[in-house]
């Protein structure tokens, strides 16, 4: 993944969270990403930002923040039925009692979810920790950084940097 695909998967994410469709997302939303793209396209995205220094604090922080709502993606199928649900709750119109277990059990699931959110933007505090420590001049700087990512490198991606 090059810098600019990253930058794009990020674009595409923030845009798909901006959209107000209730408690969840679609995951088609995404646009053909996966979270775990998402995730890794906020560590490169990250690594050059470090690297070049040009996102404002405030900026940074906002960008940080959205990654806590990664859990908020799921299954279409899945977020339109607990949508109309939770429509439902907020109308205060009647669910039914199958809707209502559908909407606990799922909700279970969710607050545990959420949980893994904090963990994965720990994940990438701890990444650019990480990167803060070395030096961003080194030859390795962009190795290292998609090796500490976990995610595949090649040679050409030093340009980006």
């Amino acid at each position: 993944m090059r810098v600019f695909e990253a930058e794009k998967i990020i674009d595409r994410y923030i845009k798909a969270l901006a959209t107000d469709g209730g408690i969840v997302r679609p995951l088609s939303l995404l646009m053909n990403s996966s979270k775990q793209l998402v995730l890794d396209a906020y560590k490169i995205y990250m690594a050059y930002m470090i690297k070049h220094p040009i996102l404002e604090k405030e900026q940074f922080k906002r960008l940080m923040s959205c990654l806590l709502f990664l859990n908020q993606f799921v299954p279409d199928k899945q977020a339109i039925k607990i949508n109309k649900i939770y429509k439902k709750q907020q109308q205060n119109k009647r669910i039914t009692s199958s809707e209502h277990k559908y909407f606990d059990d799922f909700m279970k699931k969710y607050v545990k979810d959420q949980a893994d959110s904090f963990r994965l933007h720990n994940e990438v505090v701890e990444y650019i920790n990480t990167l803060n420590s070395l030096d961003q001049d080194s030859p390795y700087y962009c190795i290292t950084a998609y090796r500490l990512a976990g995610v595949e490198y090649k040679p050409e991606y030093e340009f980006d940097f």
